[in-house]
């Protein structure tokens, strides 16, 4: 049967000669993974696997049937509510930070609104901002973790249960907490070593929640990116 939703593309692996399988979190239906045939190939499909890079927003037109592991699209097109074009080198690699790391935390194959429009709203947000992103992807880290079901309200729950920095780290426990209370596009004075610590601190902070959570292959190049 078929339906229309929006979904957010969370990446995509090869398949066969010319397909590949998309993982997208659809507005409607969850984590959903579709084939897609022939978009590699430039001669029947030319531009279309444009479409399926990370965090793309869409607007499909979908077979869906309950349980069933893979599904197919019918229609796709670039969400006309978002631009998701000209971003720069900068902004790419915090999108597939944030596509990778939300291809490790977003399991559920069912509806939930709340978390598909914090996401989209935070990926229009990017799209649009023009200074202050260096910190997006922290902010962006922090708000996911509470629609994710282990919100970090201070500095202080990272240490409580988990001690992941030294308490007595009176900068760094100064600078989560202005990421928490900052909004995206907001000026919060740091380093690029002090981001990167935050950057440490809550990935590993994700990981006690994860089983499995294992490597992130995007983290370094976007940690050599904020020196």
């Amino acid at each position: 049967m078929l339906h229309k939703t929006r979904g957010i593309v969370l990446g995509f692996v090869k398949y066969r000669e010319s397909s590949i399988i998309v993982k997208i979190f659809t507005e409607n239906f969850g984590l959903k993974s579709f084939i897609v045939n022939g978009v590699r190939s430039a001669k029947l499909k030319k531009g279309k696997i444009a479409l399926y890079q990370p965090l793309t927003q869409l607007e499909l037109v979908i077979y869906h049937r309950p349980n069933r592991s893979l599904d197919r699209i019918s229609e796709a097109r670039v969400d006309a509510h978002c631009h998701n074009t000209g971003l720069s080198f900068r902004k790419t690699t915090i999108a597939i930070f944030l596509a990778e790391l939300l291809g490790k935390t977003l399991k559920e194959e069912e509806e939930n609104l709340p978390l598909y429009h914090f996401v989209a709203r935070g990926l229009s947000t990017l799209d649009r901002l023009e200074t202050h992103i260096e910190n997006f992807h922290l902010m962006f880290m922090l708000e996911l973790a509470a629609h994710l079901g282990f919100a970090i309200p201070s500095h202080r729950v990272l240490n409580r249960d988990h001690a992941l920095f030294d308490t007595r780290d009176t900068r760094m426990a100064s600078l989560v907490d202005q990421l928490i209370a900052g909004d995206y596009g907001q000026y919060v004075q740091a380093s690029g070593h002090e981001r990167s610590q935050v950057l440490e601190i809550l990935i590993d902070f994700y990981r006690f929640h994860y089983d499995n959570f294992g490597e992130i292959k995007s983290l370094q190049v976007l940690k050599e990116l904020q020196q």
